[in-house]
């Protein structure tokens, strides 16, 4: 397993089949992880417990929770990380937090004809996907970040749910602000070998044999959903119509 940093693949990449398979890592493989009809010697098992730990080593413990679970092929099909330890780590990660801005400041903009067909405020609930990315191109395994890597389209990518309050400051085709509350997050993923890493296939490999001498695993893909919520109320402020307008700009606030 060696070095996990530098140009690596995540375990969870965004280009990540549509549904688990519990067939994609031997096919990565290629091959059995040891020889029909073997096993693992002492020396074998001794080796593949000391990567496995200098593997463990190094990755924070969001990471190691991540991979445990694949690891260990104990996970179940669909595992829920609903818990205040993940909600601040989502929190914390700026990627993130810009994307959300980003993600409620188009849906804003895109409220503007409801708006305009408004008395003036128009209030409801919505729900809102976008696309997440919390590493860089070369992914990783050292971080949670970086074995999330990117959500996935096919289960859902990252939603948002919540209330919004929309209020124009005066006729039909003027500025407007919309103030979005009880906001909550779900970011969806598959953690599973990403084939277009070849770091990721030789980390699928070594995993298969590393599990097959310690009696663990296989390791086994899985769907996996971390869900948290807003601790601020936010606004965008969304322009007249006007061409050539501003972007919309969006301000965060304590809840009261």
């Amino acid at each position: 397993m060696g070095d996990f940093g530098g140009n690596r693949g995540p375990l969870g990449g965004s280009t990540n089949r549509p549904v688990i398979d519990q067939g994609t890592l031997p096919r990565h493989q290629h091959k059995p992880p040891v020889p029909a009809g073997k096993e693992c010697d002492l020396a074998s098992t001794l080796t593949a417990g000391g990567m496995l730990e200098s593997a463990r080593a190094l990755m924070d413990d969001y990471a190691k929770e991540i991979f445990d679970l694949w690891f260990s092929g104990k996970a179940p099909a669909e595992v829920t990380l609903d818990n205040e330890k993940w909600a601040n780590y989502m929190r914390a990660e700026k990627r993130v937090a810009e994307q959300i801005r980003n993600a409620l400041s188009a849906h804003a903009e895109l409220m503007r004809d409801e708006v305009n067909s408004s008395p003036g405020r128009l209030q409801n609930t919505f729900s809102w996907p976008f696309h997440g990315e919390v590493a860089g191109p070369s992914g990783g395994y050292r971080t949670g970040y970086e074995l999330l890597h990117g959500s996935n389209r096919s289960v859902g990518d990252v939603g948002i749910t919540g209330q919004y309050t929309a209020v124009r400051s005066g006729a039909p085709g003027s500025a407007y602000t919309v103030r979005y509350e009880g906001l909550a997050f779900v970011w969806n993923d598959i953690i599973d070998i990403n084939k277009t890493y070849k770091m990721d296939i030789q980390l699928g490999r070594a995993a298969g044999n590393m599990a097959l001498c310690l009696h663990a695993g296989p390791p086994k893909d899985y769907i996996l959903h971390i869900k948290w919520r807003a601790e601020y109320t936010m606004e965008v402020h969304v322009g007249p119509e006007v061409k050539g307008q501003a972007p919309s700009w969006l301000k965060t606030f304590p809840n009261r």
